[in-house]
């Protein structure tokens, strides 16, 4: 009884080697633990990294394709040549963003873009 109350096992015969089997098992569900703990981890870190950053998917899985980075560079040299239109005809006409300089605005980039 007095083992019982200090190591609160009820039996103190020396227990066995577990079985080969259940070796194996506890191995097996130790290895899914840690492969799901790995997964949670991942999924944690990915959720932090949204909400710190917005970003769904913030790593890139792979390099872009030659295509895809030419697309993304002709993207942005208009994008560039758009803005330097918009700052170019504000410095000349005062500055002001008004309604008439917005139709002027589109007017010149559609004009751009043929």
């Amino acid at each position: 009884m007095a083992n019982v109350l200090t190591t609160g096992a009820w039996l103190s015969a020396p227990t066995r080697k577990p079985s080969f089997f259940a070796r194996l098992l506890r191995s097996q569900i130790e290895a899914r633990q840690r492969h799901a703990d790995r997964l949670v981890e991942q999924y944690l870190a990915a959720m932090a990294n949204v909400l710190t950053t917005g970003a769904w998917l913030s790593a890139p899985t792979r390099k872009p394709s030659f295509f895809a980075r030419l697309l993304r560079s002709q993207i942005e040299a208009r994008q560039r040549h758009a803005d330097r239109l918009v700052e170019q005809y504000l410095a000349v006409h005062g500055n002001k963003f008004t309604d008439d300089a917005e139709r002027q605005i589109e007017r010149l980039l559609f004009r751009a873009g043929q």
